[in-house]
């Protein structure tokens, strides 16, 4: 039985953004989400391959995550108010990588299947 996930890789350019809780009461954002938001071509066709898929909580599909010589396992997430799915960004990543907010960044995403 081959149980081989297929798998497809994207690179794209995208800016590192903060996402703060509607909820939140406080200005500092150090502890806030950062992600970056894939681009809707290549979330369209994401989409797509996911139609006759399980879902997963969120919406959520399995990616490999690379950005300069970091690499990383993680979900990207469907966006509620855009048709993009978004990338959430570690903070062991950002720091690595010296990412901070509204910063352009080069992606290359392995979507396993």
């Amino acid at each position: 039985m081959n149980t081989k996930k297929k798998t497809l890789n994207f690179k794209f350019k995208s800016k590192v953004f903060v996402w703060v809780s509607p909820n939140s009461h406080t200005k500092d954002n150090s502890g806030a989400w950062r992600f970056a938001r894939l681009p809707e071509k290549i979330s369209a066709k994401i989409k797509e391959l996911q139609k006759e898929k399980p879902r997963r909580g969120w919406g959520a599909v399995y990616v490999k995550a690379k950005i300069g010589h970091s690499e990383w396992t993680t979900s990207i997430f469907p966006d509620r108010h855009s048709a993009v799915y978004l990338l959430p960004l570690k903070k062991e990543i950002r720091y690595e990588e010296n990412l901070y907010d509204g910063i352009d960044v080069n992606i290359s995403l392995e979507v396993w299947f």
